[in-house]
């Protein structure tokens, strides 16, 4: 008994939760329902399906209420600060541009500059990346270029340092010169003697 039951109230909750959103018709506030569907873009006749969905429960829509609340709701949906914000978010409002012939015009208007401002956007982010790398890649040239200056000027030190003692050798050898006559004539009158 309490597994059928217990099946059974598990039955109800899962076509609960697969019947769509459930109304409390009893508590709905009509002008609220009216404003929050209109801000998120929806047809005014959506009040119909949810007037159906009350009565079935036993409830009488206030449509009139309804219909107050999504006239406010549609004009922020459709001001031009929000079509501009759907389009660069990549929203598909456009395709079910639900305002009033009062705002059709400036909706989708503004709803495309935003949708010009998203692709500027995606474009350009590829862009920053590239010249981020380029950045890097030119620091990095720039140091091997200094570490490459570094080692000319040590090269160049190291010659001059080499020509300075190639120099002093060379006086050297010829301050030495006159003594190594000196000795070379020295040993051939030994080995003349011996």
């Amino acid at each position: 008994m309490i597994m059928k039951l217990s099946l059974s109230l598990l039955i109800l909750l899962l076509a609960g939760c697969l019947g769509g959103e459930e109304l409390d018709c009893a508590s709905i506030n009509w002008t609220q329902k009216g404003l929050e569907d209109g801000k998120n873009g929806l047809d005014e006749t959506n009040v119909l399906k949810i007037k159906k969905k009350c009565e079935s429960q036993g409830v009488v829509a206030s449509v009139v209420d309804y219909k107050q609340g999504w006239l406010v709701g549609i004009e922020v949906h459709c001001s031009p600060q929000n079509a501009f914000k759907l389009g660069k978010d990549g929203s598909k409002a456009l395709k079910k541009n639900n305002c009033p012939v009062e705002f059709k015009t400036n909706f989708a208007e503004s709803f495309k500059r935003g949708v010009e401002l998203k692709k500027i956007n995606e474009t350009l982010g590829p862009l920053q990346k590239k010249v981020k790398t380029l950045k890097v890649d030119k620091e990095q040239l720039s140091n091997k270029l200094n570490k490459t200056e570094v080692d000319i000027i040590e090269a160049e030190n190291s010659i001059r340092e080499l020509n300075q003692e190639k120099e002093n050798l060379k006086r050297l050898s010829k301050e030495l010169e006159p003594d190594s006559v000196t000795y070379k004539s020295g040993l051939v009158e030994k080995e003349t003697i011996l």
